[in-house]
């Protein structure tokens, strides 16, 4: 996750691809929430965050429509020793990961809510189509009164391919998955804060 190396300042969602998303937002851990995302993210959408300061976003558009859900870590819940706040949300994917659900990944972090870009554009055609009658083409398109907020964040992890088990998991996380993780998050958190051989083995698990 070093695409965000030094940025701690705020809470972090972490949109995730190849999950089946739950039908409700689980508790992982404290501070850690797995959420469905209210709308389908689109490459429009994903171009809309790119106009607002997402440089990378092509390179998650082929993905796109994969990503149904995403990681909330929320900064007050991150203490030492442990994680900070983004990579407790990588933390959380990694355990995904050991219960089954090898595959997905988790390729990119933003300061606010995948939720407030997904479907932004569908959300948003009405005004454009309202500043287009009102101020004409040129304002609509280059000044528009619909953006999102200015994007912090970027691309964390993203593979070309990924070697899966063939027991992977295909249905959604549920409550009993959730459960699982909030029983081991915190001791896996401390040995991995204090042992270089047991991150290296989580890191290898999740790559």
């Amino acid at each position: 996750m070093s695409a965000t190396e030094g940025i701690t300042s705020a809470n972090w969602y972490v949109v995730v691809a190849g999950l089946p998303a739950p039908s409700e937002p689980l508790t992982l851990a404290g501070g850690i929430t797995l959420v469905p995302l209210k709308d389908h993210l689109s490459v429009f959408d994903l171009a809309s965050a790119g106009a607002v300061g997402f440089q990378q976003w092509a390179v998650i558009e082929g993905i796109a429509a994969a990503c149904t859900s995403e990681i909330e870590s929320a900064l007050d819940a991150a203490v030492s020793p442990g994680y900070d706040t983004l990579n407790r949300a990588w933390f959380a994917s990694a355990l995904l990961v050991l219960r089954g659900f090898s595959a997905h990944i988790a390729p990119a972090c933003s300061s606010y809510s995948w939720s407030v870009i997904a479907g932004h554009r569908t959300r948003t055609a009405p005004l454009f189509q309202e500043q287009l009658q009102e101020e004409g083409v040129d304002a609509a398109v280059n000044r528009p009164k619909h953006d999102l907020p200015q994007f912090k964040g970027g691309i964390l992890d993203v593979h070309l391919s990924i070697l899966v088990h063939d027991a992977r998991r295909t249905d959604a996380v549920n409550a009993g998955d959730a459960a699982w993780i909030r029983q081991h998050f915190d001791t896996f958190d401390h040995l991995a804060a204090n042992s270089q051989a047991f991150r290296f083995a989580l890191e290898s698990a999740y790559d």
